[in-house]
C-alpha cells in the first residue's frame, strides 16, 4: 500500500506536500486488527496516532461502570491523536468491530520528525486547534475553558476562554509547534509571560497565566474587545492629528514603562495596538520583545517596514529602537503610507539608513508643526538623533495623556491671543500642546483668526 498516497486524502495530511508526505509516510507502520480486539483501551498511555485505511471501529467511553458509544469509524477517519499532542493516557477504547488495518503514527519518531520540519510542526499546530474547537477531544487548557478562536498570528493562535473559579473570560494564546521546537522562538513566547506579567501599565496588554499543554505553550492574558489600529487605518486609511496625538503620547508612556524595567518591545505597530471598545489603547505581543542588552545574535526580528535601520542590519538595539517605529507609526497613522517601503530588505535598510525622510506636511499640510517635528527626530537614521527616551517623547506633546471626563454639563471658555505674524509658529505650537493635553476627546478647541477657522479635536 501507498501510504503517502493514502495519507494525502485525509484531512488534516492534505496540507502537506507530497515531499513531506513521503517522508512522513517511511515513519510509518501498517497495523492489523482481528474482529472484536481492542486497539485503544482507556487509561493506557497514549503513543501513537491511528489512521484508518480499511475496516470499521467502534469507539466508546465508559460511565458509571456502563460503556456508552461514542461513533464508528472507516477508512480516512483518524483517532488517538492526543498521542502526539499530549502523551497523557487515553480517555476512551477503540475496537475493531472487524477485521481492520490502520497507519500507526508513533509519537516519538513523530516528534523527531517535528524538530526538522516546519511544515509538520505546521500540520501538529493544525491538529490542535482542531481539538480545541471542534467538539472537545481538547476541551481546556489547565484551568480554562476553551470557547472560541479569536484570531491567528505569526507567533501563536489565539482563543478566547473562561476561567471558571474565578468566572473571568480571558485570552489563550497558543505557540504554534513550529515556533515550540525552534530553539531561538520557543524561549522567547516562554519569556512574553515572565516578562508581560511584570508589566502594570494602562496601556499594556495584562497577563494573568501561563500554561505548557498539548505539545505547546499557552500565555493566558486579559481578554479585549474592539479592533486594532491597523484595522482602523484599512478602513480610515489617513487618521486626524489628534487621534494620532493621543495614540502617540499612550504609547510612549506604555514604552517608557517596559524601558524603565529593561525591556524593548521590538515589533510596535499597528497590528499590535488594540482599540478597546471600552476607549482604552492596549499595546499588545511582547512576544519578541528583549532586553536592552541589545543581543541580536539570532537575528533580526520585527516587522521591516517599522524597523530602525540599526534592528533591520542586526545590530545592538536599545528603546531608541522602539522609538523609531513610533515614529514610523505617526507618519502611516497620517498618511496612510509608510515613509519607505520596498519587497527587498536590504533595499529598504539602505533607504532608511541614506534615503531623505519624507515631510509628512508634502501628505498632510495642515499638520502640526509639534507633529511633524516628532516624526523628523524619531525617524532619524542615527539613533544619537532620535529623542533620547519616551519620556522626552511625552513632554515634546505637552505632558502626560488626560481625558478627564465630561460632566455636570459643557462649559466654554474664549481666549483671544493677540500675536505679530513672526510668531505664528509659537502660536500654533502653543495650541497644539494645549489640544494634546486636552486629550482630544473632552474637549474641543477651536481656533479663529481674521481670516482663517479651522476645528482642532
Amino acid at each position: 500500500m501507498d501510504i503517502a498516497q493514502f495519507l494525502r486524502n485525509v484531512p488534516p495530511f492534505q496540507s502537506l506536500s507530497d515531499e513531506t508526505l513521503a517522508v512522513l509516510a517511511r515513519k510509518t507502520r501498517e497495523v492489523r486488527f482481528a474482529e472484536s480486539e481492542t486497539i485503544v483501551r482507556a487509561g493506557e498511555p497514549g503513543d501513537a496516532m491511528y489512521v484508518v485505511t480499511e475496516g470499521l471501529v467502534l469507539v466508546r467511553v465508559r460511565e458509571d461502570e456502563r460503556l456508552r458509544q461514542l461513533g464508528w469509524l472507516g477508512a480516512g477517519d483518524v483517532f488517538g491523536e492526543m498521542a502526539l499532542l499530549t502523551g497523557e493516557p487515553r480517555v476512551a477504547d477503540v475496537v475493531a468491530h472487524e477485521p481492520t488495518t490502520c497507519i500507526a503514527i508513533d509519537r516519538r519518531p513523530f516528534h523527531a520528525l517535528v524538530r526538522h520540519s516546519r511544515e509538520v510542526a505546521r500540520f501538529l499546530t493544525e491538529l490542535a486547534g482542531r481539538r480545541l474547537l471542534d467538539g472537545g477531544q481538547i476541551a481546556r487548557v489547565g484551568k480554562y475553558r476553551v470557547l472560541h478562536e479569536i484570531g491567528r498570528g505569526g507567533m501563536g493562535t489565539v482563543f478566547a476562554g473562561w476561567h471558571e473559579q474565578l468566572r473571568r473570560p480571558v485570552a489563550l494564546k497558543m505557540l504554534n509547534h513550529e515556533l515550540v521546537f525552534d530553539e531561538t522562538y520557543g524561549p522567547r513566547f516562554t519569556a512574553e509571560a515572565t516578562i508581560v506579567a511584570g508589566l502594570r501599565h494602562p496601556n499594556i496588554v495584562q497577563v494573568f497565566d501561563h500554561e505548557t499543554a498539548y505539545a505547546t505553550q499557552f500565555i493566558v492574558m486579559e481578554l479585549l474587545t474592539g479592533e486594532t489600529l491597523g484595522e482602523r487605518m484599512v478602513r480610515e486609511r489617513q487618521l486626524g492629528e489628534a487621534m494620532v496625538r493621543r495614540v502617540v503620547v499612550q504609547l510612549a508612556e506604555a514604552l517608557g514603562h517596559a524601558h524603565a524595567r529593561g525591556i524593548t518591545h521590538r515589533d510596535v505597530k499597528p497590528d499590535n495596538v488594540m482599540l478597546c471598545d471600552d476607549g482604552s489603547l492596549k499595546l499588545m505581543d511582547f512576544g519578541i520583545a528583549g532586553d536592552l542588552s541589545g543581543d541580536e545574535a539570532a537575528g533580526p526580528v520585527g516587522t521591516p517596514i517599522y524597523m530602525s535601520p540599526e534592528q533591520m542590519r542586526g545590530q545592538d538595539i536599545d528603546h531608541r529602537s522602539d522609538i523609531y517605529a513610533l515614529g514610523v507609526m505617526a507618519f502611516a497613522l497620517l498618511t496612510g503610507e509608510a515613509p519607505f517601503s520596498d519587497e527587498d530588505v536590504d533595499v529598504l535598510a539602505e533607504q532608511k539608513e541614506s534615503a531623505p525622510l519624507p515631510l509628512v506636511t508634502d501628505w498632510r499640510p495642515e499638520v502640526s508643526h509639534a507633529m511633524a517635528t516628532f516624526i523628523e527626530r524619531a525617524c532619524a537614521a542615527d539613533p544619537a538623533d532620535r529623542f533620547a527616551s519616551c519620556a522626552e517623547v511625552v513632554e515634546h506633546f505637552g505632558g502626560a495623556s488626560r481625558a478627564p471626563a465630561l460632566g455636570g454639563g459643557l462649559r466654554g471658555r474664549h481666549v483671544t491671543i493677540l500675536y505679530d505674524a513672526a510668531a505664528e509658529s509659537a502660536v500654533r505650537d502653543a495650541i497644539d500642546r494645549l489640544t494634546a493635553y486636552l486629550g482630544g476627546e473632552a474637549a474641543v478647541v477651536s481656533v479663529a483668526r481674521h481670516d482663517d477657522l479651522k476645528h482642532l479635536g
